[in-house]
């Protein structure tokens, strides 16, 4: 391993720490190995990306959506009307993750769709159509490019909890009502405008997925604050027996826990053959 190899990794792991546990005490001046010029291909994006997500909304389908309607809570499309008591469906609560994503400056796209949506807004079309039908098959991410959106990468979106089963299944809109555990309902696309990013960049990017879901979250623990019968908030998960959902500092630990080992193999696995680094050697 050559030393400018050795400097890369320490400088990610470093960072690693920033975005899965807390920001360190600032790192004195000198070489930043963040900072060498080294790129790194934004495919990786797309996986890391989809790895935070994933976690994300598996945490809040499992553990805030079902826990919360056996405590009493609900949920709904209509959730952000005025005098509506409800929270944002798991599909809603990932609209709002990609729309606060879409506010940052990372330029990081988000986009849940189907073949067989609840919403007509979310139909896959065009090539996000052919690549579905292509996943429906084998079941495997799918990796394209195209004029108007650059680098994109598709995810399989599996029923991973029962809630969402269920909902599909009782909803009045819904053009398929024998939905399954295990069954693929559609997929995640990211899309990216560049090839490849540098390493500082590949990094603030994947912080900006972690501050959208953030973002996303808090806007429903707002929204319950408006409820005639607010749930406790705190460092504790809803029940059958408790009304209560957890604070954002506490949504966010499960998901940074979750994805992190995920997430930092993914960047780790990133980066370049040694002979690819700037003054680097066999």
């Amino acid at each position: 391993m050559t030393f400018a190899r050795l400097l890369l990794i320490l400088g990610l792991l470093i960072a690693a720490i920033y975005l899965f546990v807390q920001a360190p005490a600032p790192l004195p001046d000198g070489p930043d190995p963040a900072r060498d010029g080294t790129r790194v291909s934004a495919l990786s994006i797309f996986d890391a990306a989809n790895t935070i997500n994933a976690e994300a909304r598996k945490i809040y389908t499992r553990d805030v959506v079902s826990a919360g309607m056996e405590a009493g809570l609900a949920f709904g499309e209509d959730w952000e009307e005025a005098g509506v008591d409800k929270g944002p469906l798991p599909a809603l609560f990932l609209r709002k993750v990609a729309f606060h994503l879409e506010a940052k400056p990372e330029r990081l796209g988000l986009f849940l769709g189907s073949d067989r949506p609840i919403n007509p807004s979310n139909l896959f079309s065009g090539p996000q159509g052919d690549h579905f039908a292509a996943m429906m098959v084998d079941g495997a991410p799918k990796y394209f490019s195209g004029p108007g959106f650059g680098e994109a990468a598709m995810f399989a979106d599996y029923a991973v909890v029962q809630g969402c089963v269920t909902c599909h299944n009782d909803h009045e809109d819904s053009p398929e009502q024998n939905w399954q555990l295990g069954d693929l309902m559609g997929a995640t696309t990211w899309t990216y405008p560049d090839a490849s990013v540098p390493i500082e960049e590949y990094l603030e990017v994947l912080e900006a997925v972690y501050a959208a879901v953030d973002l996303a979250y808090r806007d429903y623990v707002r929204k319950t604050q408006s409820f005639g019968r607010p749930p406790a908030l705190g460092p504790t998960w809803p029940d059958p027996g408790e009304y209560r959902i957890p604070d954002p500092d506490t949504f966010m630990a499960a998901v940074r826990e979750a994805s992190a080992t995920s997430t930092l193999s993914h960047i780790l696995s990133a980066l370049p053959d040694p002979s690819a680094l700037p003054n680097g050697s066999p």
